[in-house]
């Protein structure tokens, strides 16, 4: 099935049988109910056209577009007016989507979570603050900001979801904030450009394959006691040469994670 363009109706009590379809009947005007979570990029993309419109990413009602470059793209989106994010709401996989180049979004206060995908693809971002209230990022919720420098939390984050991240290939600064306890799987996969990160003391679990593909990873510093960190954390991050912990030789199992040739600096 796919999206009709030429004046033909879906009978309405069509039922989609994946989510491809369910998005195409959304957008055909169907009520197929809450709309399914996306699984591939291209889902994401579909999902977002849903949410936003098609053609273009159809402006959120309640955006505010403060600066454009010379060709429209929107640099700098208020979207404080906005009393909820939605799963792969601004996602931009391919260059003509309008959020691609931007750089800046002024986040809307009281919501607790950066959903699946919001960010996805988007490009233009350089640095990014996450503001007060959130708590979790949501998977892939910057997956493939590739000019992403720079990442800081503020102190709600309390976790970072799968492959939130990954393949932000320009990320050379992240600051992790106090109160953060989880770190999920792939977190920061392939994160090519992060020379070193300092885990903080709040940090109870890093999850398996947290910093896969970091390859410029040199230097690891714990400033609190995980009460796990997975054996596969830093699996074969071979240019980690330095892991600094606060605990004892043992206290906290799997060491070196998968950093092979790195030296654990036991402080305990």
């Amino acid at each position: 099935m796919e999206a009709l363009t030429n004046g033909a109706k879906i009978n309405p009590t069509f039922q989609p049988r994946n989510n491809k379809e369910a998005y195409l009947a959304h957008l055909n005007g169907v009520d197929v109910g809450e709309l399914p979570e996306p699984r591939t990029n291209e889902e994401a993309l579909l999902c977002s056209l849903c949410v936003n419109g098609v053609g273009g990413g159809g402006v959120s009602d309640g955006l505010i577009i403060k600066q454009r470059d010379e060709n429209g793209s929107p640099l700098v989106v208020d979207a404080s007016n906005l009393s909820v994010l939605h799963t792969a709401q601004f996602y931009s996989g391919r260059a003509n989507c309008p959020w691609y180049k931007t750089k800046t979004f002024i986040l809307p206060k009281g919501i607790t979570e950066l959903p699946e995908y919001v960010f996805a693809c988007c490009t233009g971002f350089e640095t990014f603050e996450i503001p007060d209230g959130i708590t979790k990022i949501g998977k892939y919720a910057f997956n493939i900001c590739s000019g992403m420098k720079k990442v800081v939390f503020s102190d709600t984050v309390e976790e970072i979801g799968d492959h939130a991240f990954d393949k932000c290939t320009a990320l050379s600064e992240v600051v992790l904030n106090d109160n953060l306890r989880i770190i999920d799987d792939y977190a920061f996969k392939d994160c090519s450009a992060l020379v070193s990160i300092t885990i903080p003391q709040g940090v109870e679990l890093i999850e398996s394959y947290a910093f896969s593909g970091c390859t410029k990873l040199t230097t690891v510093t714990f400033e609190g006691t995980p009460a796990e960190i997975s054996s596969a954390a830093f699996l074969n991050l071979t240019n980690i040469t330095d892991i600094y912990v606060p605990w004892a030789e043992g206290e906290v199992s799997g060491a070196q994670w998968g950093a092979t040739n790195a030296i654990v600096h036991y402080g305990g």
